[in-house]
């Protein structure tokens, strides 16, 4: 598959970001951050996020855009979703504006996130393994537990039974590093995880898991 690169385009340029946001019940959307978003719905994203200097000339936000999408048709031309009008990847959102870049993709599948990712080079978002269920899907299908759980609230170790009975809240089961903003607060984690926020969280190597509200 030819690739444009466009994630290599934003970090060889200089163009990548970390932030935080403020609190509240939901985070925001589009992230203010490189990171992986996960919906309430379910929905996934990657976003590559960069101040640059306005001075210099990088590349136009029509350039940008063009070279986005042209990304995301030549994977789904390779890897359909065969779901009628569904595309595996698609463009939600590419802009170069007061100093800032934004690229962000939407995954109709986990899969689809870490094929794509992997062959656009951009190894801020790439992960081995990607899933977004409930708990009663993620975990009580598979009969597992996923190993120590934590209780943000009170940064305590919880009795892996008690996180069975958040049948109905999200989950997330990652498997690689990388950082995870959630549209709700995250409740429960197990594996190695570091909060940077009360929605996101950077996965530093193996398997984990996030339960948010």
């Amino acid at each position: 598959m030819k690739r444009f690169k466009v994630a290599a385009v934003i970090i060889l340029s200089g163009l990548l970001l970390y932030g935080c946001k403020m609190g509240g019940e939901s985070s925001q959307f589009p992230p203010e951050q490189s990171t992986i978003y996960v919906s309430r719905d379910g929905e996934v994203y990657t976003a590559l996020v960069k101040e640059y200097d306005t001075s210099h000339g990088y590349y136009s936000a029509e350039e940008l855009k063009a070279m986005a999408e042209q990304e995301a048709a030549e994977y789904n031309a390779e890897y359909p979703s065969g779901q009628e009008g569904a595309a595996a990847v698609s463009l939600t959102e590419c802009s170069l504006e007061n100093g800032t870049a934004k690229v962000v993709y939407r995954y109709l599948t986990g899969d689809d996130l870490c094929r794509f990712t992997e062959a656009a080079g951009d190894q801020i978002n790439q992960v081995e393994d990607f899933k977004v269920s409930t708990v009663a899907d993620g975990l009580g299908k598979m009969n597992e537990t996923g190993g120590t759980w934590v209780e943000v609230k009170n940064n305590s170790t919880i009795d892996p039974g008690e996180i069975m009975k958040k049948s109905k809240l999200n989950l997330v089961v990652i498997t690689g590093g990388a950082s995870v903003q959630t549209e709700g607060k995250i409740l429960y984690y197990s594996g190695n995880v570091n909060l940077k926020d009360e929605f996101t969280a950077q996965v530093t190597e193996g398997s984990a898991c996030l339960i948010f509200k």
